[in-house]
């Protein structure tokens, strides 16, 4: 692995990539092994969308009881059913563009994944959180790429609004972790 060392000060040059036997710094080791250790932990389901007579529907890949199962335990569940309405939930939540709602959709995967739900209600609290978090960004788009007044309003109101559900949102989190651990 190549390395780049920082320049100690503003008129020293930045040094060419080191080649593959330079050391890592103790803190450049410690970033790689921080993010070794995210990788290892990351789920490889993920979902996927395939056309069928004209519709799109939302599967899981890999395509096979393993994957089923992967996404049921992000989602800590045991129920098909349960998994397929949270499924269809966020294809909905994720908007309508294709290549955009797919990376919306395993965004928020990943964020309740990251939430690590230890029931269906924490998913389901999770997801919401996820959808949320995408809106309150799609609002922050409108204002960032609007000039009309009007629309920029729009986009800040929302933003403000969809910010302060997702504070509430951690609140309630936090609170029924706290119930559920003096269990």
């Amino acid at each position: 692995m190549q390395t780049l060392e920082a320049p100690a000060s503003k008129n020293d040059k930045a040094p060419a990539a080191a080649g593959p036997d330079t050391p890592l710094s103790a803190q450049d080791q410690k970033i790689l092994d921080n993010y070794a250790n995210r990788r290892k932990s990351t789920s490889p389901v993920r979902f996927n969308t395939k056309k069928i007579d004209g519709k799109t529907q939302v599967k899981v890949d890999p395509p096979n009881i393993v994957g089923e199962l992967q996404i049921m335990d992000v989602l800590a569940t045991g129920d098909v059913d349960f998994l397929n309405g949270i499924q269809c939930q966020i294809a909905r939540a994720s908007g309508s563009n294709d290549k955009t709602q797919l990376l919306e959709m395993n965004f928020m995967r990943s964020v309740i994944k990251g939430i690590e739900p230890r029931d269906q209600m924490e998913s389901m609290l999770a997801t919401q959180m996820a959808a949320v978090h995408v809106a309150a960004m799609n609002a922050a788009t409108l204002m960032s790429n609007n000039s009309d007044f009007m629309t920029w309003d729009l986009g800040q109101r929302s933003l403000a609004k969809l910010t302060k559900t997702f504070a509430t949102q951690m609140e309630t989190l936090k609170r029924y972790h706290q119930a559920a651990n003096k269990t």
